[in-house]
């Protein structure tokens, strides 16, 4: 059975479900970054502040690190289609610890993360050309070591992530068997690349990286009831 691919425009039922609080919604995203530090090995061995942003790969203080759903509460009812059920929302595996302005370029759509399924890689995509020069860090003192650096190795260190279009096509490092949900990822990356290639914003590095028919296609399968993820 072909598996089909759901987007965020996708309501999946117009039940009321009941509001949680701002605590209750408070408290489950601290338990939701803890679980996640522990799953992807995020904590720094040397520092208690520090913890891993999935993208970057670099120690950065906590309060800067987001836990992101690639699912989130506005568009929890999806997980209805996808075969969960809305709980899943704060389950670990639909969370990457993200620096925050990657978090948010992420949840507006501005980029995506791509699941390659005969590599098992999955890579940031940029699917704008204006953000290709937009600078992803805003406070490198917040980085582990950083301040310790000499004046070259700030240097040096500053090139590695200038802009998110140094990022583009990046291939993100989880531990083995710790990946996020393939089903979570497909259906945002699908989401994100037809938002951008049906818009009138200028979209021509979406266009070079956007995966063909068979492609998304292999992805449906790989993602499929019978799949593991």
């Amino acid at each position: 059975m072909e598996t089909k691919i759901i987007t965020r425009a996708f309501v999946a039922t117009k039940k009321m479900q009941p509001l949680s609080t701002a605590s209750e919604r408070a408290n489950n995203q601290t338990q939701f970054k803890d679980t996640a530090i522990l799953r992807y090995n995020a904590q720094s061995s040397t520092s208690p502040k520090h913890i891993r942003c999935s993208v970057l790969g670099k120690f950065i203080l906590r309060e800067n690190v987001r836990a992101s759903h690639l699912c989130s509460l506005k568009h929890k009812d999806s997980l209805l289609v996808l075969g969960k059920d809305i709980s899943y929302v704060w389950d670990v595996k639909n969370c990457m610890l993200l620096y925050e302005t990657i978090e948010h370029a992420f949840d507006a759509m501005d980029i995506t993360f791509l699941l390659h399924p005969n590599t098992h890689q999955i890579t940031l995509q940029v699917l704008y050309d204006d953000m290709l020069l937009k600078p992803v860090v805003n406070d490198f003192s917040s980085f582990e070591g950083y301040s310790e650096m000499s004046k070259k190795c700030k240097k040096t260190f500053k090139k590695e992530f200038q802009t998110f279009g140094d990022l583009n096509g990046k291939a993100l490092t989880f531990p083995p068997l710790t990946q996020p949900s393939k089903a979570i990822l497909q259906w945002a990356s699908k989401s994100a690349y037809d938002f951008a290639l049906e818009g009138s914003r200028s979209h021509m590095c979406a266009i070079a990286s956007e995966p063909t028919s068979a492609e998304w296609e292999e992805m449906a399968k790989a993602v499929s009831p019978t799949a593991k993820y």
